[in-house]
């Protein structure tokens, strides 16, 4: 025991010099502030981190009404340490109501992965959708510009499921793991998935877990950690019973599961049910909020406990520490309540093995109270709600204090950050947070749950577009005591048009590929941030441009060509248009040309009446320059797609191969003639209305 409190008093100490130290090198460090953050629509933080830069990326979404329906668009926005906005953007799905973004994580020093959903109203599309829900996972480069987007609907039946794409982290060894929640009618299930993925998205194991009894709801937060040792991935969320075909609640229980890291296999799985009233309504805040692992392998769960009433927000809460041993069997539970309106856990920063800073919320004032191993409080500090119904959405640590982005109702967001001593003079209050036995809260329940390995039956996503737009904010300073001023020169932005194939750098050597709007952040004296802006409008390098393989018109009253996209305009044979599909009726050659700045480029197809058809292969050739029969090649009127062709002579040598439909054999081989005699040929085609592959061997005679 005296070890351990000298080791702690050396941890502390360290930690103070650090802190010296970087104070010392950042004269701006202490900076207190609070900034409210004004949009035209109703906008709500979801996740926020610190990027490599130290700027701080927030997460969210954006509510508004069109026609009388609500819909909602992914937000993201970039802050400065003194809360200024880079950017500030919003982003949607052509051909869906709502876009949701659920998590965020760092993919690499200069990418971000999010998780969401998108969804069509049923009532208000005519005809209605198939299936309007599904997951997508996003990934986003560190200037708010959309590398690609993926849809989780592969390996669904689409007529009957529905996927939700929730929550993500970045393993140990680069993957990542995420968890979504599938619904299927009628009769209405659901099941949990755990996905096991690299940075593209590509699967490597899928897990699945469903009972009977309970439900999963994707609105509620799904918390996923790895253990120390890597071999382990913990996960816990919120499953409820309900009537059949009603949404009254009979049972809500907290769901903990932990699975091998390597294959996805259950290790164990625990279920605690939180009540047995009736109810139709509960929240994220209701859910496990934050998981950490302590020195001594056990696991310590924060998130809801009790409640008295069943009105939202809950009027009185108990707020719970759930600490488990390594196989996921309770130790003890200890209860946090505030004074007067009780408290519901937010999120958590785990300081140290053994330590962890909880954020909590009793609707007039956001806690941050810090907690030893046991669950004991060793510090607490109260900051004060600038309005009624203000709910902090995380907590981060780091930069010479805290920073706690807030939801202020409607068109308004907040930023709160403090000194290192968790204080904001302007609204620092007393926190009065109450530590009780909470064995009673919650007790042990079989959720008779399943947890499966599934196959691995090629991908869950399909490529999908998304498109973005800026989101301004007005910024309102609510009180701020800083030493310094960040510098935001958009004044000067510097707007540049160059060519794809140019691969234009940025002046401090950041590559762009995507038109967008980047920043390079330089620090002023004090230490805060000097921001120069650059408009880069990358222009597509014609030379991409293709239209796909032959392909044929058979049975069809039409058919849709398609370019590759990207470029301002497209001349369909001389008919010019900003789309980079055309649609034919009939069969012949088709061209398309692109033409801008960076060159021009015609790409053509061929476009068959019918679709399968005998393929004629000539017996003989004679290349002896009489300009008659000089190549050996597979007739041009043919309805296959070529996929290889090749030739061999005598001792097997291959003498020519191509899958190029219009190239042939001139009779030469590394540029001598080759004998009169007998050549086999080897030609593999696929049926281009069928798709199945054929093998054709034969021979040829050169004739001279």
């Amino acid at each position: 025991m005296h070890q351990h409190a000298v080791l702690q008093r050396f941890y502390w100490l360290l930690t103070l010099l650090c802190l010296i130290q970087y104070a010392a090198a950042q004269p701006c460090i202490g900076s207190q502030w609070i900034k409210n953050y004004n949009g035209s629509e109703t906008q709500a933080n979801v996740k926020s981190l610190f990027t490599t830069s130290k700027n701080l990326l927030t997460l969210g979404n954006i509510q508004y009404q069109n026609n009388n329906i609500v819909h909602n668009d992914g937000w993201v926005s970039l802050f400065t340490t003194s809360g200024f906005p880079i950017f500030s953007k919003r982003y949607s799905v052509p051909g869906y109501d709502l876009l949701q973004f659920n998590d965020i994580v760092a993919a690499t020093d200069s990418t971000y992965l999010i998780t969401g959903t998108i969804q069509t109203y049923w009532g208000v599309r005519d005809p209605a959708p198939l299936n309007p829900n599904w997951g997508v996972l996003i990934s986003m480069d560190g200037y708010g510009n959309i590398l690609w987007i993926k849809k989780m609907d592969q390996s669904f039946d689409a007529a009957t499921e529905s996927s939700f794409l929730q929550n993500i982290i970045k393993t140990s060894d680069g993957d990542f793991i995420m968890n979504a929640i599938v619904w299927k009618k009628p009769p209405f299930s659901s099941r949990g998935l755990l996905l096991r993925t690299d940075k593209n998205g590509n699967l490597k194991w899928l897990s699945s877990y469903s009972s009977p009894v309970f439900e999963f709801r994707y609105t509620f937060v799904n918390q996923i950690i790895q253990s120390a040792d890597g071999k382990k991935i913990i996960t816990a969320g919120i499953i409820d019973e309900r009537f059949k075909n009603k949404d009254s609640i009979v049972r809500v229980n907290h769901y903990l599961l932990s699975v091998d890291y390597a294959t996805g296999q259950k290790i164990w799985d625990k279920s605690l049910n939180i009540r047995k009233q009736f109810s139709n309504v509960f929240t994220n805040y209701q859910a496990i909020r934050h998981i950490s692992e302590l020195s001594t392998g056990d696991f310590s769960f924060l998130g809801f406990g009790d409640t008295s009433f069943l009105s939202i927000p809950p009027l009185t809460t108990r707020a719970i520490n759930i600490i488990t041993n390594s196989n996921g069997n309770i130790k003890k539970m200890i209860g946090y309540s505030s004074a007067n309106k009780g408290a519901n856990i937010i999120d958590a920063v785990s300081l140290g093995a053994d330590h962890q800073v909880l954020l909590l919320n009793d609707d007039t004032k956001a806690m941050v109270s810090e907690i030893d191993s046991e669950g004991n409080i060793v510090s607490e500090k109260g900051l004060l709600a600038m309005n009624q119904g203000q709910q902090p959405t995380n907590l981060l640590m780091g930069l010479g204090g805290l920073y706690l982005p807030m939801n202020g109702g409607q068109h308004n967001s907040y930023i709160y950050k403090t000194d290192a001593s968790a204080n904001i003079d302007c609204v620092t209050a007393t926190a009065s947070l109450q530590t009780s036995d909470a064995s009673l809260f919650l007790s042990q329940d079989d959720a008779e749950m399943t947890v499966t390995q599934e196959p691995i039956n090629g991908s869950l996503f399909s490529i999908s577009n998304i498109s973005q737009t800026n989101y301004p904010l007005t910024i309102n300073n609510v009180c701020i005591n800083s030493c310094c001023k960040d510098i935001l020169d958009t004044a000067n932005t510097t707007t540049k048009t160059v060519c794809e194939k140019d691969h234009y750098l940025l002046p401090n050597g950041v590559p762009v590929t995507v038109s967008g709007l980047y920043f390079i952040t330089n620090k002023t004296v004090m230490g805060c941030d000097s921001i120069s802006y650059y408009n880069i409008n990358i222009i597509k390098d014609p030379s991409a441009l293709t239209l796909g393989a032959d392909t044929c018109i058979e049975g069809k009253d039409s058919l849709v060509l398609i370019a590759t996209p990207g470029y301002d305009r497209y001349s369909w044979n001389t008919f010019f248009t900003f789309q980079n599909q055309f649609t034919v009726t009939q069969s012949g050659t088709y061209q398309v040309t692109v033409n801008n700045q960076c060159g021009i480029k015609t790409a053509d197809i061929n476009v068959l009446a019918i679709c399968d058809a005998p393929l004629y292969i000539p017996n003989a050739f004679t290349p002896n320059a009489d300009g008659l029969n000089e190549v050996f090649r597979i007739p041009p009127t043919n309805f296959y797609r070529l996929n290889s062709f090749q030739i061999y002579n005598r001792w097997g040598e291959l003498i020519f191969s191509t899958s190029d439909i219009k190239q042939g054999w001139d009779g030469n081989y590394k540029g001598l003639q080759q004998p009169t005699g007998i050549y086999t040929y080897a030609i593999n085609i696929a049926s281009l209305k069928t798709g199945k592959t054929s093998q054709r061997n034969g021979s040829v005679q050169l004739i001279r």
